[in-house]
């Protein structure tokens, strides 16, 4: 259960866990919000609104950070997040908008109606 405002370094211990949730800012009302989650009774099925890398090296300020003198100059222009990563042709751990739930999806029947193109109905 992680409760983080940006991507964090999960490559020593991610094999060690069987899930991963991902709170976000929840606000006042975590411990609840977070146990429904938990205990089943609310369906996790948010995306991820930025890229997890797998490992530091693998971050867009990673060259430049804290090089001199204890100074980080980024220089990645635009090719910060998700473009840094395809760019780069590196694969993330998680790449942005990623996201699962616990629900499956089944369409059992489907149609489709033929609209008259003279009827703006």
């Amino acid at each position: 259960m992680l409760t983080t405002g940006s991507p964090v370094m999960m490559n020593e211990w991610i094999a060690d866990v069987p899930g991963i949730i991902e709170a976000w800012f929840p606000g006042e009302q975590a411990g609840n919000a977070i146990a429904e989650v938990l205990l089943g009774e609310t369906n996790p099925s948010g995306k991820l609104p930025m890229t997890f890398p797998q490992k530091w090296e693998d971050c867009s300020p990673f060259p430049t950070y804290m090089k001199e003198d204890g100074i980080t100059r980024y220089e990645d222009g635009i090719y910060v997040g998700y473009r840094h990563f395809e760019k780069n042709k590196l694969k993330p751990l998680f790449p942005f908008g990623y996201g699962l739930s616990y629900t499956t999806f089944n369409i059992v029947t489907y149609f489709i109606l033929k609209r008259n193109s003279k009827d703006n109905n």
